[in-house]
Formats: C-alpha cells, structure tokens, sequence
C-alpha cells in the first residue's frame, strides 16, 4: 500500500536560485528558529504544503461546513488571502486544494467541484486560474509547479491505481508513469524538469523511488534492506529524500545524492514501532532536508537535518498533539502545522 501523511486531509489521489550561491553556513546560521504560528479566521483544520523563497506560505485549510480552501500567507505582512478555484463547489468534501507555490506566485493542485469530480488548476501570480484534466481520467490534481510553471500531479483513470502526469508550460499533458509500475506518484519536480516520486511495483506489489530526467529516462531505486522506498521531496541539484519502511512499519529518513548514493538517517527521539520513526518531506538546494518524527507516544514532532548530517528538533509552542514540518525554502525557512490540545491543526513557519 501507498504511503500517506497521517496530517493530511487532502482527498484527491493527489536554474539554481540566487539564494544558493551563498555559503550554507551563512544562509543557515541567519535562521532564528523563531515559530510563528497562524490560522485564517473561521478555520477548524488548516494544512501547509508549500513555502516559497520569499516566505510566502501556501496550503488548505477546512471551515466549519467541510468545505475546503487555498490560502497564501505573505511572509512580511502575515497577511493570508484565501483562494477558491472559481468552479469549486460549495459543499461538505468539495472546494479548493492547494499542493504547490513557485517563487513566481503560481501555485498548482486540485478543485472538488459542485458534482463532487476532481480537476486540477493552475493560478498565476496575477489571480488567473487555468482548470486542466488528464484525457479520460476519473480524477486529476496537481501535486508540485517548478520555476518555469511547469506542474507534476496524480490522476486516477477511474480504478484503484493512481498515475501521473505532467502539464507542460503549453498546456500539453504527458503521462509519465514508471514502467512495471501499478501505480505511480510524482512528488516533486526541479527547475531543470527533472521529476522524483515514488511508485508500487505490479509484480513485487513494493514500492520504489523513481527520478525520471527531462528527456523522459527514468531511474528507479530503493533504500537498501527496505520493504518500502517512498520519495517526496527533489532539489535543484538532483538530491532527492524521503523515507522508507522496515519489516516492522517504522520508518526511517534518506537522503540520495546526485551521485545515487543513499544515506540513512534516523532522528534520535523517533519510535521504533510500527508506525513511528521518521519522515522527512522536503530538501533545499543546500541539501538541508525538512519532515516530521514521530516518537515512543506516535506524537510527531518538526526536525530539520542541516547538510552537515546534524539534525535539530522542534515544536510549534501551540502543537500539544504534534508538529510536522512539510517544507523548507532556500534560504532554511520551514513551514508545515501543528495539532492544538483540543485537536484542530494550524499552521506555522519558522524562520
């Protein structure tokens, strides 16, 4: 079976910059560590999937009906707009979802409309929307946008299996799946165009990495001794992370450099049971990788793992059930929620 991040509630089966030419130390010794936490009025539950290098913070968020919506937070007003694909529907499981921001301002992922179907859309910096569907699919979201507008996202052609796709700047859709593959996730897709992801396997029914170059070569791989290999997050500089699963359901962080080598690594705290350890969701293009732990209590918590191979932990001050943390932009500032003591989840951006 597919892996699925325990904080999400999202229902679709969904150059190098500036900043990296200076020195990691510098970038990452100016963080503070500072969190600050928000939540749009009227929200019950609240998830972040995106930040940005200039801070600005894009996720959904659920109001008191279960009726879904965007929102960009800006980083230097704090600020949050709330975003709602125009043909959205208006009822319990329907609205707007969004998965991904470019530094651009564009942002991809799905909508739920009144007929309760699933599209995916494309919103430019200028508040333009651009609704998309795979040819004959049952369902389409976009799932990831790299600097070029270029977007990555899942489809379902109307059975169990989930695949992918890929919306080029044109508008032209290309399906991309892994060959052998059942079913295939692209998670996340770099300026060069290069795509990582992970896919289930249709003999071994085990899942693998994949990173599929812009001339359409997939790589595939795994984490060695792993029964499962699941990639979320890709660079600028080819690296790619995520985590994988042992015999026993824990899970345990990886980092796989542009060279194909693999590196595992485990937050200190993290349970050894099944269902705990750690999960890291996203990389920067200095190599600093962002995730959640989960401990000896199933009670998550933030990390990140500095290039270096050191990691540090986290809370948000107001996350009494949990922290994850789901991305990091490049200059090291991490975004993703936390669970408050009486169970709703906001969300928050550290710096």
């Amino acid at each position: 079976m597919s892996a699925t991040r325990r904080f999400s509630f999202t229902p679709v089966v969904l150059g190098l910059s500036i900043l990296a030419l200076i020195s990691v130390g510098a970038v990452l010794n100016a963080l503070t560590g500072r969190i600050i936490s928000f939540q749009p009025a009227g929200s019950t539950h609240l998830n972040v999937f995106a930040v940005n290098s200039s801070g600005t913070v894009a996720g959904t968020w659920m109001d008191i009906s279960d009726v879904a919506h965007g929102f960009v937070r800006d980083f230097t007003s704090g600020d949050i707009a709330t975003i709602d694909e125009p043909d959205a529907g208006n009822q319990k499981n329907q609205g707007t979802y969004i998965a991904a921001l470019n530094d651009l301002g564009e942002i991809t992922g799905t909508y739920i409309d009144s007929a309760s179907a699933a599209h995916g859309f494309l919103r430019d910096q200028f508040g333009n929307y651009t609704s998309f569907d795979v040819l004959y699919a049952a369902s389409t979201g976009g799932t990831a946008i790299n600097s070029l507008g270029t977007v990555v996202g899942l489809y379902s052609p109307g059975n169990s299996d989930t695949l992918s796709f890929l919306r080029k700047q044109s508008g032209g859709i290309e399906v991309l799946n892994v060959p052998t593959s059942q079913s295939t996730y692209a998670k996340a897709i770099n300026s060069s165009g290069q795509i990582a992801g992970y896919y289930l396997g249709r003999t071994d029914l085990a899942n693998h990495g994949f990173l599929r170059s812009p001339e359409g070569d997939f790589t595939t791989f795994g984490v060695p001794l792993a029964v499962n290999t699941y990639v979320e997050g890709l660079n600028d500089t080819s690296q790619t992370t995520g985590f994988s699963t042992d015999a026993s359901s824990v899970s345990h962080g990886f980092l796989r450099d542009n060279s194909g080598n693999i590196t595992v690594f485990d937050v200190a705290s993290a349970g050894k049971r099944a269902g705990q350890g750690t999960q890291p969701y996203a990389i920067n293009v200095s190599g600093a990788i962002a995730g959640a732990y989960i401990d000896q209590k199933t009670v998550m918590h933030g990390f990140i793992r500095f290039p270096s191979g050191v990691i540090q932990t986290f809370d948000d001050p107001s996350g009494a059930k949990g922290t994850f943390a789901t991305c990091i932009n490049s200059s090291g500032q991490i975004a993703g929620g936390f669970i408050s003591s009486t169970g709703h989840s906001a969300g928050f951006i550290r710096e």
